[in-house]
């Protein structure tokens, strides 16, 4: 088994850093054909302005954001950056990102451009409203992709949503429901927002009267304290990160994330010791969460109320097949996606490179996984996972492994998806992601820690890319686990 945390856990990072950025886009693009705003109330009452906030981890500051609204002649350009500095498995780790955007007058949105990047790896996207369609550019491993996104009503952006609550009069028991565009994952979601309560925070050692807002999607819940102007005086994601209000002076003091460790912080313990070798079966109940969130039956996984029972996976002859795969309606698992680029010429010559004349299906895999797992070093990475910019780097956690080994093998028709749950590793449970493949039937293989298929410590929540991914967030810090039996 794995003796190093490095080789797993990208999932969590890369849920920690949606939850900070949705913080931020939340607000961001939103779309309904019931948000009106009277020009003079935009004109008159929305000044160019700049907000600054510290970002804060266990009481330990481990970044900063600094947020602009700038009025020009024909509407707005808004501009949201982000820092973090914290420690990953002992390694420090600098994270930093930007959305710029524009709008009309009325906020419609008119234009944005996102960019995060971490250490040599970046990922930026760029879009453009033209009438009724959001026209998409991302930039991943040197190279372009485009895609084009139908929106039912025009995108309302940025503070919008903070002024329309302003409009309504911020009282208690405001509630409305919407659906946004997430520049991260490139996809929409519905998010609902409330009023809930009359408070007092204290910022910069001074009691400030403000209202408590609510925003979920996804089933995540993160809350907002403005005060009756609409200043933002703090943010709270699910999984313990602040946004506090600061001076540019204060937010951009020395920060101490590197007494922090993100992995320590996300880990679930449990109240037996696993024992790894020869395991075949493992009985867990899982505590602390709506266990109706999720679904957990399914191939080696069965579920009775709370219990999970995962029994190990046997390899027969029959498992396998020539390749190419012939009608079987796994179109979705063989199509490429934004970020899952099985289509690009530099993944299929690296696919046919490492298979050589190979056409026996799981032989194939075998080489492909076997590839990546010896090509892609073992590394801490908060970024947006990418198969081609994982192929650029060669480096990456488990997100990066799975991605771009699904991306190989469907580059040579084998039906692949990604999965992402937890792993026993180092007498806990921790975020992870993995892949199965399609055999005749679905197979687990772990390109990250070289397990083909996947020791039974594997407990698979969710399949899908980074927008199925989110709700890890409803895990992290709830998730309890209790050893009932192994074998």
């Amino acid at each position: 088994m794995v003796k190093h945390l490095g080789r797993i856990l990208g999932i969590v990072f890369v849920a920690v850093w949606i939850v900070m950025m949705a913080i931020l886009i939340k607000k961001n693009v939103i779309t309904g054909s019931n948000l009106f705003f009277e020009e003079k109330y935009l004109v008159e009452d929305i000044e160019s302005r700049k907000e600054w906030a510290g970002l804060y981890l266990k009481k330990k500051k481990v970044g900063y954001s600094f947020s602009e609204i700038k009025r020009m002649e024909e509407g707005y350009k808004i501009t949201e950056n982000m820092f973090m500095n914290m420690k990953v498995m002992g390694v420090p780790q600098k994270i930093e990102s930007k959305i710029n955007s524009v709008t009309d007058r009325e906020m419609n949105l008119v234009s944005f451009s996102f960019r995060i990047k971490s250490g040599v790896i970046s990922f930026i996207a760029y879009g453009n409203l033209n009438n009724d369609v959001l026209k998409l550019m991302i930039v991943s491993g040197g190279k372009k992709s485009t895609k084009e996104l139908q929106l039912k009503d025009k995108p309302i952006l940025s503070t919008g949503l903070k002024y329309y609550i302003l409009k309504k009069g911020l009282k208690v028991g405001i509630s409305f429901k919407r659906v946004i565009f997430d520049p991260i994952t490139l996809s929409n979601r519905a998010i609902e927002v409330m009023v809930v309560s009359k408070d007092k925070v204290t910022i910069q050692g001074k009691e400030i009267n403000c209202f408590k807002i609510k925003e979920v999607f996804n089933g995540i819940e993160l809350y907002t304290w403005v005060d009756e102007q609409g200043e933002t005086l703090k943010e709270e994601s699910p999984i313990g990160i602040l946004l506090i209000r600061e001076t540019k002076e204060e937010a951009l003091k020395k920060f101490d994330g590197d007494k922090v460790d993100l992995i320590s912080e996300t880990a679930v313990e449990v109240d037996k010791k696993i024992i790894l070798k020869g395991l075949t079966y493992l009985k867990l109940r899982i505590k602390n969460i709506n266990i109706n969130d999720f679904d957990l039956a399914g191939g080696r996984q069965s579920q009775n109320g709370e219990v999970i029972e995962i029994k190990a996976e046997r390899l027969t002859r029959k498992d396998t097949y020539v390749l190419p795969l012939k009608g079987t309606g796994m179109n979705k698992y063989l199509e490429p996606t934004m970020l899952i680029q099985s289509d690009d010429d530099e993944i299929k010559t690296l696919a046919k490179n490492i298979l050589k004349e190979e056409t026996d299906a799981r032989k194939a895999v075998n080489k492909l996984y076997l590839w990546v797992y010896a090509n892609i070093e073992k590394k801490p990475t908060l970024s947006i996972p990418s198969a081609l910019e994982v192929v650029k780097s060669k480096q990456g956690d488990c997100n990066e492994h799975a991605v771009l080994f699904t991306a190989l093998c469907r580059a040579i028709q084998v039906p692949a998806r990604i999965c992402a749950g937890i792993v026993y590793v180092n007498e806990g449970f921790f975020y992870h992601a993995w892949s199965e493949i399609f055999l005749g039937r679905w197979i687990t293989i772990d390109p990250t820690l070289k397990q083909f298929p996947a020791d039974v410590t594997h407990i698979k929540f969710f399949e899908g890319e980074m927008e199925d991914q989110l709700g890890v967030l409803n895990l992290v810090g709830r998730l309890e686990i209790e050893v009932l039996e192994q074998k």
